[in-house]
């Protein structure tokens, strides 16, 4: 084999080694069909299932935001969590303010974000901190 073809099989293989340790497995993932909130008596959570694919323990900063219909934040909470590696379920209690709605109506947060806002879907998703 001549050196031009040795040279390009020592990169193609190079690359296939290292196109798992991407910038793209260096984040961190909300599994966005088991997200729950939880209206209980004492009080409300929302349990939000996060996935460490980095292989350590990693500091996150949570914010979270309810988001009515009118696009208006009803409830926000700012947390630091200690992720392990893997799957990890993360329960933030939050308290609602229904300041002129009944508290039936609380259930109309869980509105697809498809139907929120432009300036709402661009939201920072999980970030490490």
């Amino acid at each position: 084999m001549s050196r031009k073809w040795l040279l390009f099989l020592f990169c193609l293989s190079l690359l296939i080694v290292l196109a798992p340790l991407s910038r793209a497995a260096l984040t961190l993932r909300v599994k966005e069909s088991a997200i729950r909130i939880l209206f209980e008596e004492q009080g409300t959570r929302v349990v939000l299932a996060v996935e460490n694919p980095l292989g350590q323990r990693v500091d996150a900063h949570l914010k979270l935001e309810l988001i009515d219909t009118g696009g208006a934040a009803r409830a926000t909470v700012e947390r630091d969590h200690q992720l392990k590696p893997g799957p990890n379920e993360l329960t933030v209690p939050i308290a609602l303010w229904l300041t002129g709605k009944a508290a039936t109506d609380s259930r109309e947060l869980l509105r697809s974000a498809s139907q929120l806002p432009e300036r709402l879907r661009k939201a920072r998703p999980i970030g490490c901190g």
